[in-house]
C-alpha cells in the first residue's frame, strides 16, 4: 500500500463543511457580548501565530451603541482573508468595504471581538 502525500491529508482536513446553527435575534441579543451600529473604516489580514489560518480585521467607527460599553472604535476579527500571497475563505464570511454601515451582534473569543454566529450577527444598513 502506498503511503498518502501530507499535501492530499491537509486539503482533506481543510475541505470540512463550515456548519451553521441558526440563531433568533433574542438568542444574538442575549449571548453578545456587544451589540452596535458602525461603519466600516479600514481592513487588514494576517496570519495567526502558528501560520496555520489567516484573520481579517477591519476597524469600525462606533456610531451608537444599542449593548455593552460605548466605544469610539472598535476591531473585529473574522476569519479568512490574504495574507503572504495566500487566500483562505469560509463559506457564509463576507468583508466590509470601507464606509460600509452594519449593525453588529459581537462577541468576545480568544481576546478579540468577533460576529456572533459566524456572519448572522451581521446586518448591512441600507439607506433609501
Amino acid at each position: 500500500m502506498r503511503a498518502t502525500p501530507v499535501w492530499i491529508l491537509l486539503l482533506a482536513s481543510l475541505a470540512g463543511a463550515t456548519s451553521v446553527v441558526p440563531i433568533s435575534v433574542e438568542e444574538m441579543t442575549r449571548v453578545s457580548e456587544r451589540v452596535v451600529h458602525a461603519r466600516a473604516e479600514e481592513s487588514w489580514s494576517e496570519w495567526n501565530a502558528q501560520r496555520t489560518l489567516i484573520h481579517t480585521y477591519t476597524r469600525f467607527r462606533v456610531l451608537e451603541t444599542l449593548k455593552g460599553e460605548p466605544a469610539g472604535n472598535i476591531v473585529v476579527r473574522q476569519m479568512g482573508g490574504n495574507a503572504g500571497g495566500y487566500v483562505q475563505r469560509v463559506s457564509g464570511v463576507r468583508g466590509w468595504a470601507p464606509g460600509e454601515e452594519v449593525v453588529l451582534f459581537l462577541r468576545r473569543k480568544a481576546g478579540v471581538l468577533t460576529v456572533t454566529g459566524l456572519m448572522q450577527g451581521n446586518f448591512r444598513v441600507r439607506r433609501e
